[in-house]
């Protein structure tokens, strides 16, 4: 861990040049200090945001410490499938080198979104599952891409039952349960997603699912809010002391998109911060992973209706993709 830690240091100016970087949610936290830190080592970013203004003021601010950064300020609510194929569709950018799905919620109360798709779920995954897979399917991921998909620990707390992800009523819901089964999407995503892009992009493509760590950023603002008024002041002060710092946070992804790795065995491992780690067993498993993508896709119809039938076209011939078996990643174990 030392020597993957002194590497983020040792990057040099030019490390990114040439490169393009999309990073969702990169109006704040994580997504913004991942911003900064790849702008600084002179990549095209484009950060994909759900409000402009926010978005504004976080472009301004890395700015501010580089005025040379070449930034892009993109819009899409990644919360709405509607909302990121509306975005794709429209996105002519012709290729990404690295794709980071950062954005992301945590214990938000029980909400669906007008689409009727759990807000954890719908922001932590699927908008970022149709986002990826639109990218894929038009040819906009680069040969060699890299894809960071960040994840977290609990997903080996996430809820295999598939089906039940999105089942939840105000009366049933639990916070950490939702967004660990968010969780365990994305890791499920990031294993088929291996085989598609040594397919449709190239043998030296590349995905990982990071765990940047617990990070003190604003994700973290529903349970702030859910503090009686006079504690607030006190926990978000003992976050900052206890928590990672964003830029602390993004040193996994960095890592990630500046790895020399071009063996797409080694694609769809997972991180825990900067150090590789045996997947949690259970995931491994091939049925499982379709399981999940399938229901995402019926989340997507379910959005879509008859709106959109290029979206729905264009998944159904990525599901019809073979998928390679799991055994090297179980070999870890």
């Amino acid at each position: 861990m030392i020597k993957q830690a002194r590497s983020l240091a040792d990057l040099t100016d030019t490390e990114f040049s040439g490169k393009v970087v999309l990073i969702t949610g990169a109006s704040g936290g994580i997504g913004e200090a991942a911003a900064l830190e790849f702008a600084r080592r002179q990549a095209k970013v484009i950060m994909l945001v759900r409000s402009l203004e926010r978005g504004k003021l976080a472009r301004d601010r890395i700015w501010e410490k580089h005025p040379a950064a070449d930034l892009h300020l993109v819009c899409a609510d990644i919360s709405l499938v509607r909302s990121v194929a509306a975005f794709c569709r429209g996105f002519s950018e012709p290729h990404i080198d690295i794709l980071v799905n950062n954005a992301g919620i945590f214990g938000a109360p029980f909400e669906l979104t007008k689409e009727g798709v759990e807000s954890t779920l719908a922001v932590n995954h699927l908008g970022h599952f149709v986002l990826t897979c639109m990218l894929l399917s038009k040819g906009q991921l680069s040969q060699g891409a890299k894809v960071i998909l960040v994840t977290g620990a609990v997903y080996k707390r996430g809820n295999f039952e598939v089906s039940e992800w999105n089942s939840w009523t105000e009366e049933s819901y639990k916070k950490m349960k939702a967004y660990s089964n968010s969780k365990l999407a994305v890791c499920l995503f990031a294993l088929w997603l291996r085989s598609a892009l040594r397919r449709l992009s190239s043998a030296t493509a590349m995905v990982y699912a990071v765990h940047p760590g617990v990070v003190c950023t604003d994700i973290g603002r529903h349970v702030v809010r859910g503090c009686i008024a006079p504690c607030r002041p006190c926990l978000r002060c003992c976050m900052r002391c206890m928590m990672l710092s964003p830029r602390q946070g993004c040193k996994g992804i960095l890592l990630r998109a500046a790895d020399m790795e071009t063996d797409s065995g080694k694609s769809g491992r997972y991180f825990n911060k900067c150090c590789s780690e045996p997947w949690h067993k259970p995931v491994l498993n091939s049925d499982l992973v379709t399981r999940c993508w399938d229901f995402s896709f019926e989340l997507v119809k379910q959005a879509l209706g008859d709106s959109d039938d290029d979206v729905l076209n264009r998944l159904k011939k990525l599901r019809e993709l073979p998928q390679d078996t799991l055994a090297d990643l179980e070999e870890q174990h």
